[in-house]
């Protein structure tokens, strides 16, 4: 799915420069709409950043 870069920042749990350095290289699928960047994250990356609960809450 597309989704904002400021978002991929918090899923993925990177800086958004490093997100603005894959993008640049081309290392991280991503597109402009607009004016607004977009990148693509895969629906396996979405479920592995749910935060979990600790053990016994």
């Amino acid at each position: 799915m597309w989704i904002d870069i400021n978002e991929a920042v918090t899923i993925l749990k990177t800086s958004r420069r490093t997100l603005d350095r894959q993008v640049a290289a081309k290392t991280i699928e991503s597109k402009k709409s607009g004016k607004q960047r977009l990148i693509w994250i895969d629906d396996d990356s979405v479920v592995n950043s749910s935060p979990t609960s600790p053990v016994g809450c």
